[in-house]
């Protein structure tokens, strides 16, 4: 049991994760000059896509009526859904898959550049494409969506995963605090 207690001791802390809000996506948006980077970043924002899910992101993997995204073997080789980006338009099926117009890295670097000239990387020199996702997650439990849905959505197998997005921000404890008692 005290080595336990040592192993703890001397563990790194978690840093928690750098996020894009809603305002920093309209700014990269703004900025961004291809319609794929465009898409990509919506899609990683709005439907909580990792970068790799975007890029082998295809057509038949689109519900446009029920407004969901089929995942086909995303990390851990797992199948799963998750919410439509509410700006998805048809003509956005000519771009799928990704893959065919950019490689991962490429669209690392863009996105990056994107941050710099948006004025994001000043204030958030730390951010990365992956910052969309937790963006999402973040965007999500702000709103009052249930932690499990937003695991479910963000396919992680572990709720503790999904648990350091309920830390990120005191206000919203807070207020949910006060409003309950």
């Amino acid at each position: 049991m005290e080595n336990e207690i040592k192993e703890t001791k001397h563990r790194k802390p978690r840093k928690l994760p750098v996020f894009v809000s809603a305002e920093d996506l309209l700014a990269i948006l703004k900025v961004s000059k291809h319609k794929h980077h465009k898409f990509a970043y919506m899609m990683g924002f709005y439907s909580g896509l990792r970068i790799s899910e975007i890029l082998n992101l295809e057509p038949r993997d689109i519900d446009m009526e029920k407004g969901t995204v089929f995942v086909r073997q995303g990390k851990g080789s797992k199948d799963g859904v998750t919410i439509l980006c509410p700006f998805f338009r048809k003509e956005m099926f000519e771009l799928m898959p990704l893959k065919k117009l950019i490689k991962a890295r490429a669209l690392q670097k863009a996105f990056k550049k994107d941050c710099l000239i948006a004025g994001i990387l000043l204030k958030k020199p730390t951010i990365h494409f992956h910052s969309l996702r937790h963006g999402f997650c973040t965007h999500a439990i702000e709103n009052g969506i249930d932690i499990t849905r937003v695991q479910v959505l963000a396919r992680h197998s572990n709720i503790a995963t999904t648990n350091v997005y309920t830390h990120l921000d005191p206000k919203f404890a807070l207020a949910d605090f006060r409003r309950l008692f």
